[in-house]
């Protein structure tokens, strides 16, 4: 019955196609192609229990077959063979539950084999990795070497080696992966690379300004520690300068971190770079009083109070403008903010100057004031006991005591707050832990 519907489907499937039936090949005789398939099958060794019978034309397979591979392999090559016109498929089933594993097992060995093929290269691989590794580890150790003999700032150094050490390594895996056979995906990682490092630098923007900021900040040593500087408006001694931003102590013991993109694009005021600083406040005498010895006065004074007040550059006694009642003069005068205080010396000098004029009969008359009264006075009488007579004052021992406290004045301490601003931040620890940049010292 098999026999009969593989008969019938042959004939049924050429009569639909027309004239199919006429292309086969009557010349080949069914004993030539059982001939044919038994030496092909012979030679392979795989089918020990294979029987095949051809029948015109139709190729009948008995007998057992294992593997389904070998089966699907056997009938690929009756169908290519000349002369055949069906396969009828008789093989008894013995197939295993084992079986079923044989493709993930097939697909193992043939893995297992392209790696034993592929072993070569991949040590050739593994050992140009090593090698650029060690390449890597001693360039790395030669920049750090070399830039700290040099004298370069620890983020320089850090920077230029993990460079040069990264470089080696992306070199190191390229040539490995090429030595291995994996060229596609040598060239892949390089371009990945790339993208990797363009996406990094579009999510890390900021990241990397502030460090490419703290890199500029410390090659031109912008700020010290232990400096007093004005950054945006915040003043304070310089704790710290990292990767992550600059940290000063104001004089009310706060810590300010600023961002290192903000202090390398904003302006910075050094109150201590330069040791030499001037001073200056307004000093208001009257009009009927003589300008010139005011001046002169007014320098006489300064000059006592040297060494505090610096000779070189010279103070200067200018007008500054006319009041309303006074005639205004602007004192300037040079001290050493690092050893003096900018608040004690200009308190010591317009104390020192206001004496002087005083002593001298210099007025110093306020601003003209006009009062205007809502209602009139009313002016009442007092009885006679209620009368006090005010306590006379001894002008003598006032201006003794004026005068011993002028002479004392100038020997009073004007030592910088600064000073004791440095050794409170030297004492404060700082949150970020991260290396210090730049050269410095609290002291």
């Amino acid at each position: 019955m098999a026999f009969s519907r593989a008969i019938a489907t042959a004939l049924n499937s050429q009569s639909e196609s027309g004239s199919a039936i006429n292309s086969v090949p009557k010349k080949v005789s069914d004993a030539a192609i059982k001939e044919r398939l038994d030496k092909i099958f012979a030679a392979t060794g795989w089918y020990q229990d294979l029987k095949v019978e051809v029948t015109e034309g139709l190729v009948i397979l008995t007998g057992n077959i294992v593997n389904q591979k070998d089966k699907d392999w056997a009938i690929n090559i009756i169908d290519r063979t000349d002369g055949v016109i069906a396969v009828i498929d008789k093989l008894e089933s013995s197939l295993t539950s084992g079986s079923v594993l044989m493709p993930a097992q097939d697909e193992i060995s043939k893995i297992y084999d392209q790696f034993y093929k592929k072993l070569p290269y991949i040590a050739s691989a593994v050992i140009l990795l090593l090698a650029f590794v060690l390449l890597a580890f001693l360039f790395r150790k030669g920049a750090t070497s070399y830039l700290t003999s040099r004298r370069q700032n620890p983020l320089v150094i850090k920077s230029v080696a993990n460079i040069t050490g990264f470089g080696f390594l992306v070199l190191g895996f390229y040539f490995a992966l090429k030595a291995s056979g994996l060229s596609t995906l040598a060239v892949t990682l390089l371009g990945g690379t790339g993208m990797l490092g363009i996406g990094l630098g579009l999510a890390l923007k900021n990241t990397f300004e502030n460090y490419t900021s703290s890199l500029m900040i410390s090659l031109r040593e912008l700020l010290r520690i232990g400096e007093l500087v004005n950054i945006n408006g915040f003043e304070g001694i310089v704790q710290s300068v990292t990767t992550r931003g600059t940290i000063l102590m104001d004089y009310e013991g706060n810590n300010i971190i600023i961002p290192n993109t903000d202090v390398f694009n904003s302006p910075i005021k050094n109150l201590t770079r330069n040791p030499k600083m001037r001073a200056n406040f307004l000093v208001g005498i009257g009009y009927d009083d003589d300008i010139s010895q005011a001046r002169l006065i007014i320098l006489k004074t300064l000059k006592k109070l040297q060494p505090a007040i610096l000779d070189d550059p010279e103070s200067i006694v200018a007008v500054d403008s006319l009041g309303a009642a006074t005639v205004n003069l602007n004192v300037y005068f040079w001290f050493d903010a690092i050893n003096v205080s900018l608040i004690k010396i200009k308190s010591l000098v317009i104390q020192s100057v206001k004496e002087a004029l005083v002593e001298a009969n210099i007025s110093l008359p306020d601003d003209a004031r006009e009062v205007v009264f809502a209602s009139p006075l009313q002016i009442h009488n007092l009885p006679a006991d209620a009368y006090v007579e005010p306590k006379r004052i001894d002008k003598s021992n006032a201006a003794k005591v004026q005068s011993d406290a002028s002479r004392e004045t100038p020997s009073q301490d004007l030592k910088n707050e600064v000073k004791d601003l440095q050794k409170q931040a030297k004492t404060t620890p700082l949150d970020d832990c991260d290396e210090n940049l730049v050269e410095g010292d609290l002291t």
